[in-house]
């Protein structure tokens, strides 16, 4: 048996004197009535087709698994952008409420102290470095600002990982899409075999 495929895309099949000349654009594109399963429809007791062609069922059965791979990395795509918008809302919204906001400092029975009223924000900030500098457990134990830097990091060098993987998903689709007549013409070959 022997294989050849000829400049305008026709494959010639040959065995036991026997040939077959296939143009692969009209076995991709060649609609068959019974192409792809519906399922089964207990009304008429019979299972359902919808006419399809080999190229639509090749693009449905990618797209498909392309969607499964793609729906984790989206989902957490949108999540990201989500927080990135109410954080933005949100400060914006105490940006407009703090400022200029002044505080009388009390003692611990509730009493003011003698000492002037402080800017909100310079509070905050006071309060914001002690507790970023604080340390949670004793001796080495990294701070809390020093954990906010190592998180940092890490979404950072996962987003630029996940750009790599979707630069190679697309790659690897390419290719797929570049092979569908090598993978067309190896079935055609396995299935004639014993012609």
């Amino acid at each position: 048996m022997s294989i050849t495929e000829t400049p305008d895309q026709t494959v010639r099949v040959a065995a036991n004197g026997l040939t077959i000349d296939l143009d692969l654009h009209q076995l991709l594109t060649a609609v068959d009535p019974e192409g792809r399963w519906l399922g089964y429809d207990p009304d008429h007791d019979e299972d359902r087709f919808e006419p399809s062609s080999l190229a639509l069922q090749i693009a449905g059965l990618t797209a498909d698994r392309l969607v499964k791979v793609m729906r984790h990395e989206v989902k957490a795509m949108i999540e990201d952008k989500v927080s990135e918008v109410i954080a933005a809302e949100v400060t914006t919204l105490v940006r407009e409420h703090i400022e200029g906001t002044t505080v009388q400092q009390t003692d611990e029975f509730g009493f003011p102290k003698s000492t002037p009223a402080k800017p909100l924000t310079q509070m905050i900030v006071e309060a914001a470095t002690k507790g970023l500098n604080q340390r949670d457990g004793y001796g080495n134990s990294p701070t809390k600002m020093q954990k906010l830097v190592d998180e940092a990091v890490g979404k950072a060098f996962k987003n630029e990982l996940a750009s790599a993987v979707k630069d190679a998903k697309a790659t690897a689709l390419a290719a797929v899409q570049d092979n569908a007549a090598q993978v067309i013409r190896e079935t055609i070959e396995r299935s004639t075999r014993g012609l």
